[in-house]
């Protein structure tokens, strides 16, 4: 048995920290690939509004789609830097 399970089955503080950081990185994790499942849909969204001559939606969203990258590597340093 290793010291891992061991302080699991053993200390409490300990189990719920280790869940509490888990909980934390699962929650981050499906925040990124939401942001990625968006873009693409933001994408789709411009390629279609370019086939169907709505060049105004097209436009809005191919700029959202070339922006929010930066707004996330933004946020994400703000983030880093503050915790």
């Amino acid at each position: 048995m290793t010291n891992h399970n061991k302080k699991i089955n053993k200390d409490k503080a300990y189990r719920i920290a280790v869940n509490d950081e888990r909980n934390i990185v699962i929650s981050e994790k499906t925040g990124n690939e939401l942001s990625h499942i968006y873009m693409v849909l933001f994408g789709v969204q411009a390629i279609y509004g370019i086939a169907y001559d709505m060049y105004d939606i097209a436009i809005f969203n191919g700029i959202v789609v070339f922006i929010s990258p930066i707004i996330l590597i933004c946020i994400s340093n703000y983030y880093e830097k503050r915790i």
